[in-house]
């Protein structure tokens, strides 16, 4: 079984300690070149020394290959032999995911926390732009002590908790919000014993959507806010980060169209999420975050009809 970051990044002068796991194909750790520490992206899904590498920060890319490793490269057979032993961790890592999820499945665990709700908490909701009806239908919840670990540290925060389930409200994950994170460690933590997950705003559909169009955004709030405002039946999708796309892309086969809404400094991950999609996608940009326009910028559902109208296809 392989632990830790992959041995293979001292070939390139990069200490593997300084890297942590980003999802199930890649790792994050300090640039080369910009010097960011959580900005540059390793992607371990090829044989090494073909691994492909990307600064979201200073935008330095390419694969290890084309540096020039500082010492002899894998021979073909130690290629092979890290390659399976690499698929065999992956289809561990993926049977244990499976169990977890139908352990998650049968606890319905959401909905204790939905019960923890109190005036509060259903007031925080409201001011993030989520009426109290469509908290019910979210099964939006609280969590008074969430225990979490972060790079071998070990925490204790309140949380407010959204589920997350597929179509036909199939469960799949829950975001835990954090009040008053730790430094250094993001507001929105899933579950890390489950795969990442998308949110969808409409899980009552049995297919993703019926329409045929579907709307991409960066997190689950952003997600319900923008479905909420717009009061249609699209739907909405809230994906973990501009860089963890939970497997989306599979999803989405057979859509008519797909826009991509991410923050303004994501311009990047929105090109390359469209060209992962495909010739349904078309990438629009705003200037602010997407909630923050229909909550504090006067952006209407009439006028967001017409953005998405000016949403352009992604060239290679």
């Amino acid at each position: 079984m392989i632990t830790g970051a992959p041995p293979e990044l001292q070939q390139v002068g990069m200490n593997p300690s300084l890297f942590h796991k980003s999802d199930a194909k890649s790792w994050r750790g300090p640039c080369p070149r910009c010097g960011g520490t959580r900005r540059f992206v390793v992607f371990t899904d090829r044989p090494w020394p073909h691994w492909n590498f990307f600064c979201d920060s200073c935008a330095f890319e390419g694969f290890f290959d084309q540096l020039g490793a500082q010492g002899e490269k894998m021979t073909p057979a130690q290629i092979a032999d890290w390659e399976n032993k690499r698929l065999a961790d992956e289809e561990e890592k993926r049977r244990q995911r499976v169990l977890k999820r139908a352990e998650y499945a049968t606890s319905k665990i959401w909905l204790t926390y939905e019960h923890c709700m109190c005036e509060e908490n259903r007031a925080w909701w409201m001011t993030a732009g989520i009426p109290p009806s469509w908290q019910a239908f979210y099964h939006l919840g609280f969590e008074a002590e969430h225990h979490f670990e972060n790079h071998g540290e070990f925490y204790t925060r309140p949380a407010y908790v959204i589920p997350k389930f597929d179509p036909g409200w199939q469960p799949t994950n829950c975001d835990f919000r954090l009040i008053n994170p730790p430094d250094g460690v993001g507001k929105y933590r899933p579950k890390a014993e489950l795969q990442p997950a998308a949110f969808f705003t409409r899980p009552d559909y049995k297919e993703i959507a019926p329409d045929g169009k579907a709307i991409i955004c960066e997190g689950s709030k952003k997600a319900m806010v923008t479905s909420i405002k717009l009061d249609e039946e699209t739907q909405v999708i809230g994906l973990p980060s501009c860089n963890s796309w939970a497997e989306i892309t599979e999803k989405l086969k057979g859509l008519e169209r797909v826009w991509i809404i991410f923050d303004p400094d994501a311009t990047v991950w929105s090109r390359r999420l469209a060209l992962e999609i495909g010739k349904i996608a078309r990438v629009v940009t705003l200037p602010t975050k997407i909630d923050d326009a229909f909550l504090s910028y006067g952006l209407t559902k009439d006028l967001f009809k017409r953005v998405l109208a000016q949403g352009r296809p992604v060239e290679v």
